[in-house]
């Protein structure tokens, strides 16, 4: 069996895609390969283009559905949509992170909804995914029975690191490509009042200067591949604090998970669905700000290891869904356009 990625035109590879690759390097044809682009300009335009496309979309309230064509050489069996739906006659599957993705937020527009329940209802469309379970409940309000039989949950695979022993003092870290967007300036705050050790990965703000005894106390690193973001964040930090405000999922919770890395968060989108026993949800920025990690606390990144080692985060949880899924699912045979299960 072999699996082409479908890409959205202009769409580079997530870390969903980049961790499915890395847990199935033989099951994907010629795979694309991105890091992290550390370019803030080019990623900040293109969130603006995206953001007038959708605007345009309903201020003329025009179809959207989210397809892609296939323009893959290689010889495979069926197609992977990664956060679109595939233009293609053989069998495929599709990913999304939000339940509005398919229909790029306008799933209120009846022509939009009607063409992407075609899509999908259509025999070669073998399996929808989504990476969690609320945002899949929630595409299913807008889908017939016979597509919503095709929906499943499937949680991102992550390869699990080496626990290490906890510094002394505790140090606390926040990571992101958009920090105010992702709450950096709250976790900024609460290493500030606290009077703590911390290290801030990724984009900083060029209006916020930092006192020189807080630039002892609290390290930023800037963007950085990904590689060296494991090494020098990652492998450093006891506490992530990562308010996530504006995230529908975030991967840096996984990644803290897979080092045994408690994480302290807001309440957001399927959050609790994510974070689990694995850290602490606020319901409030006065909540978290006064909370002070204790040993009960830091124990919970203890069970984020054990979640990304065998459970639902874990690569052989991800196997054991894809090899079912195959067998079960995917079409093994093509004779003459038709499809024989």
């Amino acid at each position: 069996m072999k699996i082409a990625m479908c890409y959205r035109k202009g769409a580079k590879e997530t870390p969903f895609h980049h961790y499915m690759i890395s847990a199935f390097p033989d099951l994907f044809v010629k795979p694309r390969v991105y890091d992290i682009d550390l370019n803030k300009d080019r990623v900040t335009n293109i969130n603006k283009n995206k953001l007038l496309i959708k605007k345009i979309i309903k201020l003329f309230h025009l179809p959207s559905p989210n397809v892609s064509t296939v323009n893959i050489k290689e010889e495979h069996d069926m197609v992977w949509g990664a956060q679109c739906i595939p233009l293609t006659d053989k069998p495929f599957v599709c990913d999304f992170e939000m339940f509005w993705q398919p229909f790029i937020e306008n799933q209120r527009n009846w022509l939009t909804r009607k063409i992407v329940n075609h899509l999908l209802g259509k025999d070669n469309c073998k399996g929808i995914f989504f990476w969690t379970e609320t945002a899949m409940m929630e595409f299913k309000r807008y889908v017939t029975p016979e597509i919503s039989a095709k929906c499943h949950v499937f949680y991102p695979p992550i390869k699990v690191e080496k626990k290490r022993s906890q510094n002394k003092p505790l140090v606390f870290g926040f990571v992101s490509r958009y920090f105010y967007e992702k709450g950096g300036d709250i976790a900024l705050d609460y290493m500030r009042r606290h009077n703590i050790y911390g290290i801030i990965a990724g984009d900083f703000p060029d209006d916020i200067e930092l006192s020189e005894y807080k630039k002892q106390s609290i390290k930023i690193l800037g963007m950085m591949p990904r590689e060296l973001l494991r090494k020098e964040f990652y492998e450093k930090i006891d506490v992530l604090i990562y308010p996530g405000i504006s995230d529908s999922f975030g991967f840096a919770f996984l990644e803290a998970m897979s080092y045994g890395i408690p994480i302290m968060t807001m309440h957001g989108y399927a959050r609790k669905e994510l974070i689990g026993d694995c850290g602490k949800v606020f319901n409030s920025v006065d909540e978290l700000m006064n909370f002070v990690p204790n040993k009960e606390f830091l124990y919970l990144g203890v069970n984020g290891h054990k979640r990304v080692k065998k459970g639902d985060f874990s690569v052989e949880n991800a196997h054991n869904f894809i090899n079912t899924f195959i067998q079960k699912y995917i079409v093994t045979k093509y004779v003459k356009g038709d499809y024989i299960d």
